[in-house]
């Protein structure tokens, strides 16, 4: 370097001569021969002043260099979106970023000199303890999550991640608020419990099924129970296979129809359980995305007493319109009409059969008010 300098600055004083000899009455400025001579020395002189100069311009260029760094330094590590601290083997605070004085809710000034588990929520310091302990016995990235109080609150979750330097002085820590991405887990966490409880606590079927490969992928318990097969033999099934859909063709029908509206809606379907139990099913299913994959999900619902009911309804319903109709006496059934005040004002024919017509002379009355006779 210093031999750099030296070549330089003779170059700068041979340029600086030979301007010299260009100039009127400079002809004799020869250079010195004799080391001895004064012209040599001041020669001498004249060169390491030039190296001083290029050593003093070099040095103040490397030092706005090193400032412009420092600046753009100090700007990263103050405005990272992530907080960034350094701490002693004890915890304290030695260096801290704006990022984390804002996490903390501290000034820097008043931040710097505390200790960093005090910052920790009490339930979580021993832990915190350990973890500096670890961080400061093996020279490794650890990473950990704690609770952080903010004011005396308990506020934040924050993943601290801390390595010791290389003199086992200190440690460089970097600390990530996750608190959001907590609470949207915690929400996702209790959804999937209500879900599942309610996938196993339902009183209706439930099948999820793979739309590539229309196959059935979970069963709840009540659809167990309706099918009498184990949940380890419902799965990887299509629904033609457990009986739910008469063959494939069906099968297929109804995924081309799911692709098409995404809800597809059958009404008394047979079904036949393991022991050939039969019965009468009503059968919805929906496709939907989940986690960004498509899920088919078929809720069936045992409609067979529902079924028996209404037949034994109709039945009931002909006997009686039968045996109304028939007799030879006259019957109606009246309804009483009453105004917007509660008053009665009228009464209606709900019914009237064939006798009460004859015998009354009362043709075409049905459905209409006795005060129009």
């Amino acid at each position: 370097m210093m031999l750099e300098l030296k070549r330089r600055a003779e170059a700068q004083m041979r340029k600086r001569r030979k301007d010299i000899r260009t100039k009127p009455g400079a002809a004799d400025a020869d250079a010195p021969k004799d080391e001895l001579d004064p012209r040599r020395l001041v020669h001498e002189l004249e060169v390491h002043q030039v190296e001083l100069e290029l050593q003093n311009a070099e040095l103040k260029a490397a030092r706005d260099q090193m400032e412009t760094l420092l600046a753009s330094y100090t700007d990263l590590y103050d405005f990272a979106p992530i907080g960034y601290l350094t701490l002693s083997a004890d915890g304290t605070i030695r260096q801290a970023n704006l990022t984390a004085t804002r996490l903390v809710g501290i000034e820097r000034a008043r931040l710097v000199g505390t200790l960093f588990g005090v910052l920790v929520a009490p339930e979580r310091r021993p832990a915190f303890h350990a973890f500096l302990d670890q961080v400061f016995a093996v020279e490794a990235r650890h990473s950990d999550d704690f609770a952080l109080r903010v004011h005396g609150q308990l506020s934040r979750t924050v993943t601290i991640e801390a390595q010791r330097s290389s003199d086992r002085r200190e440690c460089r820590v970097a600390v990530m608020d996750i608190t959001d991405r907590k609470q949207a887990e915690e929400k996702v966490h209790v959804s999937e419990v209500r879900y599942r409880r309610l996938f196993e606590a339902a009183h209706d079927g439930v099948l999820l099924l793979d739309p590539g490969t229309r196959r059935i992928t979970d069963a709840n318990p009540f659809m167990t129970q309706l099918l009498g097969y184990p949940r380890d033999e419902l799965v990887g099934k299509e629904l033609f296979e457990i009986g739910l859909l008469k063959d494939e063709t069906a099968s297929q029908e109804m995924f081309q129809k799911l692709k098409r509206k995404h809800e597809v809606r059958y009404e008394d379907l047979p079904l036949e359980s393991r022991e050939g139990r039969h019965q009468e099913v009503e059968v919805v299913a929906n496709l939907y995305q989940e986690n960004g994959h498509s899920v088919i999900q078929c809720n069936i619902r045992d409609i067979t007493a529902r079924k028996r009911a209404e037949g034994a309804l109709r039945a009931s319903e002909a006997r009686y319109r039968t045996l109304f109709d028939s007799m030879d006496e006259g019957y109606c059934t009246i309804e009483m009409i009453f105004d917007g005040k509660g008053k009665p004002v009228d009464y209606r024919f709900l019914e009237i059969n064939p006798a009460f017509e004859r015998l009354t002379g009362l043709h075409g009355a049905l459905g209409k008010k006795i005060s129009h006779f």
